[in-house]
């Protein structure tokens, strides 16, 4: 097992600055759409992560955007020296309100998405959401917002990868993720379905290795797919690792102030009690068993969707390499 390294504090914070959502995605891994982080507590912690040296905050949710307070925290962020982002389905990014964002100092926007189309899109995130995702993703891009649509790759949808980047041509948009699609939470129950196999990823890993090579103007983050598309020419190092950041550089910081490793385990992997100060971010994060099991050091309650923290760390995401047995992102047989 190659020794897993952590950081003393964070330098990543993934916030659930709200669970309250607009959608309900049919893949989403949250399961409580009723907590938003309460103002009085948020803005003394984004002062304490500034002190201590953190470098990025992603705002993600829920919706972020339903929160009327969002440009005061991006503002109180951005004053701390710290880059943000914000993730949001784009349906409340009206040209007003991106302009308010974008004035806050808001650059960065993750808009998701499910294919090129209303026919892969809105079966997931709900009829009619396609065309108001696109057009919210171009008043982020017209105020100014650096704007990556963020696509979830699906048994479903997986052949139609080259459809997304035509559709970014027309629409104007030069940046993607694609997240691998991962049967956890409500996700779960569409997992006969929609469940990825080693030849699908594969397939989808060599797709996105030819889009890059035809328009090396496309700023393409290939999420788990990454090690595939940018490594597989090279020798595997053994030597210590960070993994994925969860619980060694990057922290969740949920809507009801307790903490997670992971953020797509947040419902059911998370400290038994909240922060209640600023201070204990630092002591949970150097002292709590959970953070300590993502470190290979302690033998901890696993989460529902781990069956095991043994391999912690050592075949990329470790909530992925648990739901499908193996690493199918790597070519492990």
């Amino acid at each position: 097992m190659r020794p897993i390294l952590s950081l003393d504090f964070p330098i990543f914070v993934k916030w659930y600055i709200t669970s309250r959502c607009n959608l309900r995605c049919s893949h989403c891994y949250l399961e409580d759409y009723t907590q938003t982080a309460e103002k009085s507590m948020v803005m003394p912690i984004i002062d304490y992560l500034g002190k201590n040296g953190v470098q990025g905050v992603v705002l993600i949710g829920g919706e972020p955007l339903t929160r009327p307070d969002l440009e005061e925290i991006v503002q109180g962020l951005t004053v701390n020296g710290i880059s943000v982002k914000i993730a949001t389905n784009a349906l409340l990014a009206t040209p007003e309100r991106c302009a308010s964002l974008v004035n806050s100092g808001a650059r960065k926007f993750q808009v998701s998405v499910e294919g090129a189309s209303a026919a892969d899109n809105d079966p997931i995130r709900g009829h009619g959401t396609f065309e108001q995702i696109i057009r919210g993703a171009g008043n982020l891009q017209d105020a100014g917002g650096h704007v990556s649509l963020a696509v979830t790759v699906t048994r479903q949808n997986h052949h139609r990868i080259p459809d997304v980047f035509q559709m970014m041509k027309k629409e104007g948009l030069t940046r993607v993720k694609f997240n691998a699609f991962i049967p956890i939470g409500t996700g779960a129950l569409l997992n006969k379905h929609h469940a990825l196999t080693p030849e699908i990823c594969r397939e989808v890993s060599d797709v996105i290795s030819f889009e890059i090579a035809k328009d090396p103007d496309i700023d393409v983050e290939a999420g788990a797919f990454y090690q595939r598309v940018t490594l597989s020419r090279l020798e595997k190092k053994e030597g210590p690792t960070l993994g994925c950041g969860a619980g060694t550089s990057s922290l969740i910081i949920n809507s009801d102030f307790t903490l997670s490793a992971c953020d797509m385990l947040v419902e059911n992997d998370r400290t038994s009690e909240p922060i209640t100060a600023p201070q204990d971010i630092g002591k949970f994060w150097t002292g709590n068993r959970l953070f300590k099991k993502w470190r290979g050091k302690a033998d901890a309650d696993n989460a529902a969707e781990c069956a095991s923290f043994s391999q912690v760390h050592q075949h990329g995401c470790h909530v992925a390499y648990n739901t499908y047995g193996k690493n199918i992102f790597n070519d492990e047989r």
